[in-house]
């Protein structure tokens, strides 16, 4: 069954024209029949699938599934992109555990090099990865 975060979130699927609801003037709550709780369904597996409200609108508002194939293949390739962009990480990392299990840490500039090595991961993941460190704005 449907279960969505808040009214508020029903009422953006309503104003963006992907469900409909009904009132009655004795009955302060909005009403959805069975259709529109399959549709609200079909949109929770999409947005778990990552899809965009967007790429869902136009799945909906067309007919066939030439778009539901080009966003789900869109889908498949931006997943393949991750993957291999984990993969990339992951030997950065393990390259920087190599540094790490040979470097001398009795001697400064072995702790020095790990140090500008981190750095130049840390440069790394910016590049791959746009993701806000700690202390950063």
């Amino acid at each position: 069954m449907y279960q969505p975060k808040s009214a508020r979130v029903l009422r953006c699927y309503e104003d963006m024209g992907l469900i409909n609801s009904t009132r009655s003037d004795d009955y302060a709550y909005r009403m959805y029949d069975e259709e529109v709780i399959k549709r609200l369904e079909q949109i929770l597996i999409l947005r778990k699938l990552n899809i965009s409200i967007k790429d869902i609108q136009r799945i909906f508002c067309t007919h066939g599934s030439d778009v539901v194939l080009e966003v789900l293949g869109k889908k498949v390739d931006d997943i393949d992109g991750e993957v291999s962009l984990l993969h990339e990480l992951k030997e950065i990392v393990l390259e920087f555990i190599k540094q790490v299990e040979n470097a001398d840490f009795g001697k400064d500039s072995d702790v020095k090099l790990l140090y500008e090595k981190a750095r130049e991961i840390e440069n790394q993941l910016k590049i791959y990865v746009p993701i806000k460190l700690k202390g950063e704005k």
